[in-house]
């Protein structure tokens, strides 16, 4: 992914929002969905998801 930073900062935030979901949902003991929106809800919205791939 490091390579391709802009072509997944382009996604659409409803592809980033799935994309970050089950990321955490793979990463996380607590999969509950109130878990996995609060963990994934740094990742989303224009400034998070460009975080996500710096």
């Amino acid at each position: 992914m490091a390579r391709h930073t802009d072509t997944f900062e382009e996604l659409p935030s409803d592809l980033q929002a799935a994309l970050v979901r089950e990321y955490v949902s793979t990463v996380s003991s607590h999969g509950t969905p109130t878990v996995l929106d609060a963990l994934a809800r740094p990742w989303l919205g224009s400034e998070g998801q460009a975080a996500c791939y710096r």
